[in-house]
């Protein structure tokens, strides 16, 4: 039993990447209808002022079914946004944040997900704090590139419909932040973005090595190069926003060849173990707008969905799979968010493979609903609930009840 738990959080500790599969998509999230406040400017020596948001954002969580633990759980984080423009065309932005409390993913039980995004990043089940610090440079009219330690977490939460990073939106990291294998959450790169009339394309390099916790100067690319190219396409279907993107990432870096793994875990002896070198993943998204609300740039809900699919070796995911509905449904208070979605995520058949003798590993599917209330300019509270088939076969449902509250500053 103790080795498969350490072999489960092994396959835990290797799924916090993201891939966004919708990265560039900014200009066309709805931020007047999530902010929770305005941002504070603050003068200058350029012609922009200085643009600083935050938020405290508050968690609680309980399983009430399944194999996690009944306490209730407490937790919280800090993020301060700040964007100091050097000139009209250069500008540096920095991310601190900082956690606290109890990790609430520890009440998912033998869920291998995180059930919430927010609370597992800097570090999960620690008091923690990580700065991010990136530059963007203008090109031309429309073009940009971004350099630096960039939060991709960021990226994430401004994607239509689905978006919000776990701090709005979804909690479960399926949802907030798809796993892909391949992009960590945090990372030392570059990323040029190029908006034409067809489409908005993407293009970066990046070191495969996340640079949590550390400023990705230490060592840069030591481990490798990867690169991620994506096209996300404007779509209208009876004159409502849409958008279609696909995107193929892939590195050079040298990873543990997930055949070896018994030679690991089994007894006898002393074995070479093997290496594999390179991986790749492919993901195609879309978010469609049913209904958009005249009265409210951005606001609407509409319906979403994602595929993606990874090498298997030496990824730890196969294919990955998401789709939902969400946005804000009353035209009455336009700040309001609901959602429900399902996702499955596939590990390798190498993994499961190799892991068979200790643990059956299987996919992990679930469901997501969530409900968030504006409360003045300043508080979002939501409510949430997640229903999960655990990867470990023959382990309960479980059911994970949250609450969250945003105050916005």
């Amino acid at each position: 039993m103790k080795t498969s738990i350490v072999l489960a959080a092994a396959v835990a500790a290797a799924i916090p990447s993201v891939c966004t599969a919708a990265e560039q998509e900014n200009q066309a999230a709805a931020p007047d209808a999530e902010s929770p406040s305005p941002p504070a400017q603050v003068a200058s020596s350029s012609s922009s002022p200085v643009m600083v948001t935050g938020a405290l954002t508050q968690f609680v969580g309980a399983s009430v079914a399944g194999d996690g633990g009944n306490e209730v759980q407490y937790g919280g984080r800090v993020d301060v946004y700040a964007t100091v423009p050097v000139s009209d065309r250069f500008s540096v932005t920095f991310h601190p944040e900082f956690i606290y409390g109890n990790s609430t993913n520890s009440i998912g039980g033998n869920t291998i997900l995180p059930v919430n995004t927010a609370m597992f990043f800097p570090s999960e089940g620690n008091e923690d704090f990580d700065l991010s610090v990136s530059f963007t440079q203008k090109i031309g009219k429309a073009s940009s590139v971004t350099f630096g330690k960039i939060n991709l977490l960021d990226l994430a939460a401004k994607t239509p419909i689905i978006g919000g990073g776990g701090l709005d939106g979804f909690q479960n990291i399926a949802l907030a932040a798809p796993p892909s294998g391949l992009v960590p959450p945090s990372l030392l790169g570059a990323i040029l973005s190029v908006p034409t009339k067809s489409a908005i394309f993407s293009f970066w390099v990046y070191d495969p090595v996340g640079t949590t916790n550390k400023t990705g100067l230490q060592d840069p690319f030591g481990s490798g190069i990867a690169a991620l190219v994506s096209a996300t396409f404007p779509v209208k279907i009876g004159g409502k926003t849409g958008y279609q993107g696909i995107k193929f990432s892939a590195n050079t870096k040298t990873g543990f060849d997930l055949t070896q793994l018994p030679e690991l875990i089994l007894p006898p002896g002393t074995t070479v173990i093997s290496q594999r070198k390179g991986a790749w993943n492919v993901t195609y998204s879309f978010q469609q707008f049913i209904w958009q609300n005249p009265d409210v740039p951005g606001a609407g809900w509409g319906i979403f969905g994602q595929i993606g699919k990874s090498d298997g070796n030496p990824t730890p995911l196969d294919w990955s799979g998401l789709i939902g509905i969400a946005g804000n449904p009353l035209s009455s208070r336009p700040a309001d968010k609901v959602g429900v979605a399902y996702f499955r995520q596939s590990f390798s058949n190498v993994l499961e493979a190799a892991l068979a003798p200790v643990l059956n590993l299987t996919d992990e599917q679930g469901m997501e609903a969530f409900y968030t209330a504006q409360l003045g300019k300043t508080f979002r509270l939501t409510g949430n609930v997640q229903v999960i088939d655990p990867a470990t076969a023959g382990k309960s449902t479980a059911v994970v009840l949250g609450l969250r509250l945003k105050a916005g500053f």
